[in-house]
């Protein structure tokens, strides 16, 4: 199987911990490439990763933001270049694969919890919210995987289409949510517990864990989204 995510020059410490945590696996020796979209990644350290890890390829964008803010324009065209690379990549054949933010730990293998009989694999959330009504916050995006190159293509593509007629800068989760109970019956969908494959807390039940921004300013700051898993590693020796 393969990985997708994407990385900027603001987020290569996040990158550090991803890297560093998923090659310790023995999951990591069942994964055959590791794609970075490069959105804005300095040439040293691509260098640095290079000659760190064997499986990482870098893929070129359009977008290059060295810095961005969660949930700004910048934001909204990184998420957009993040599905559409997925999409490519199905479409040249790679799928299985699945899309991972690039802001996450590996605490556990997490692979024996993919179904790969399914098309796709989703990240269901355990207390869905209200984002814009009516759609409901149901998913998360931080997590996805295609097994199924033709079915799994035809759902990003509708997936893309449906990000293209949000108006919100925050459009690569409600658009998933809206789309899933609308094609549910097209193809087989896995949910999969956020709680595992990309907990928001460091716990027993947790395999990943995502160290999402909890709003704006200090609670956005690499110190306080890597504080949950500072009882694992030092968070300070990834800058």
């Amino acid at each position: 199987m393969n990985i997708l995510t994407v990385m900027n020059e603001d987020y290569s410490s996040y990158g550090r911990i991803f890297f560093s945590s998923l090659s310790k696996l023995s999951d990591y020796n069942k994964i055959e490439k590791i794609y970075v979209i490069d959105t804005g990644i300095e040439e040293e350290t691509k260098a640095e990763f290079l000659s760190s890890y064997d499986r990482i390829w870098f893929i070129d964008s359009e977008v290059s933001h060295a810095k961005t803010s969660h949930n700004t324009e910048d934001w909204r065209e990184i998420v957009a270049t993040k599905v559409k690379g997925l999409a490519s990549l199905v479409e040249a054949g790679e799928s299985p694969i699945c899309m991972i933010d690039i802001d996450c730990f590996f605490k556990e293998n997490f692979i024996d919890e993919i179904n790969f009989e399914a098309d796709i694999n989703v990240c269901k959330r355990k207390n869905p919210a209200v984002f814009r009504y009516p759609i409901m916050m149901t998913h998360i995006a931080s997590f996805f995987c295609v097994n199924n190159n033709d079915k799994g293509l035809d759902f990003l593509n509708m997936w893309i289409e449906k990000m293209l007629t949000m108006d919100d800068n925050h459009v690569e989760t409600p658009a998933l949510c809206e789309l899933i109970p609308k094609v549910s019956d097209l193809l087989t969908i896995q949910h999969l517990d956020q709680d595992v494959v990309s907990s928001n807390n460091l716990t027993d039940q947790s395999k990943i864990v995502h160290l999402k921004a909890e709003g704006t300013g200090y609670n956005s700051t690499f110190e306080h989204r890597t504080k949950r898993i500072a009882s694992l590693i030092n968070p300070s020796d990834y800058i």
